[in-house]
């Protein structure tokens, strides 16, 4: 019996250090991407209109903006093989991007500046936070 309990805590130790090295390198990895997708959108930097939202998971939503202003004409990363989660998708005068659901409504302003997303309702701002981008498909249609 004695031998059977160590046996149970050598196991449970395993166990233990395999899910600290799991978390760890995981943690780690989330990270790095994160970074990665702020450095790569930090020069983009548009607003537009809210026409459309689409609830999609954990809280997020797909808004669809007519654009107002955007220094980025088009931009598609889905066709990229190394990526692995972005923002948006801009086919001018038209966006999608990945938000918070609770944060927008249709007819609210969002703005990307600097990495930062605003958003507006009559001209007020409701909202502002730092993106870390979702990984997850925007389907936006040409």
């Amino acid at each position: 019996m004695k031998k059977s309990r160590k046996y149970n805590i050598y196991a449970f130790i395993l166990i233990v250090i395999g899910l600290l090295i799991f978390v760890y390198y995981d943690t780690n990895r989330s990270n790095k991407e994160i970074k990665q997708n702020r450095e790569r959108y930090k020069n983009f930097n548009f607003s537009g209109l809210v026409i459309n939202k689409k609830h999609l998971v954990n809280g997020s939503c797909l808004v669809k903006l007519n654009l107002s202003q955007t220094n980025i004409k088009d931009h598609d990363p889905r066709d990229d093989s190394d990526n692995i989660g972005y923002l948006c998708v801009i086919k001018y005068p038209l966006a999608e991007m990945i938000v918070y659901c609770s944060y927008v409504d249709v007819g609210d302003s969002i703005s990307l500046i600097d990495n930062t997303v605003s958003i507006f309702k009559d001209g007020k701002m409701k909202e502002q936070y730092i993106h870390s981008t979702f990984f997850i498909e925007i389907n936006m249609k040409s």
